[in-house]
């Protein structure tokens, strides 16, 4: 089997996507080292920020703190299962198994989280675990979706060219 040679702008893609995945895993476990006080500041400042948008989609008063930090911990993951598999199909074709592998990163990131918590003064949550687990994989199975689409899409045209 012929390996596949990798253009410029390929590897520009795969240094920005392992940066962008660095940059996440930094905010995430930075986020985790934050002390009781520290973390529910910045929590505070950004249910003030998200409030009303949210407030369109689970109507006005039903936004709470603990909703936005769930949802934080779901967004966070959900970038970082996309971000996991968009670097496996830059690297390779998107196969099946990029789903698996970008599952367990994101499983293994997640439990780092949640131990890292339990050294900064804050309560660790294996509940959160299995959140951050699916939104690593609501983001894996995006990603890989859009990978397939755009494979099939692009084989398309090259073929009937």
């Amino acid at each position: 089997m012929a390996k596949r040679e990798s253009s410029a702008p390929r590897r520009v893609l795969l240094v920005l996507n392992c940066l962008l995945i660095a940059l996440l895993l930094v905010f995430i476990w930075g986020n985790s080292f934050l002390n009781k006080d520290l973390s529910s500041q910045v929590s505070g400042r950004v249910w003030t920020l998200v409030k009303p948008t949210l407030e369109v989609f689970v109507g006005s008063g039903n936004v709470t703190e603990y909703l936005v930090r769930k949802l934080a911990h779901f967004t966070e993951f959900f970038l970082l299962g996309f971000l996991t598999v968009s670097l496996c199909a830059l690297s390779n074709r998107a196969r099946f198994g990029h789903l698996l592998a970008a599952s367990f990163f994101g499983l293994s990131c997640a439990a780092i989280d949640e131990g890292i918590q339990m050294f900064s003064d804050r309560s660790n949550q294996w509940s959160d675990v299995a959140l951050d687990f699916c939104g690593c994989v609501a983001g894996a199975v995006i990603s890989w979706l859009i990978c397939r689409f755009l494979l099939w899409a692009f084989g398309a045209s090259k073929k009937a060219a």
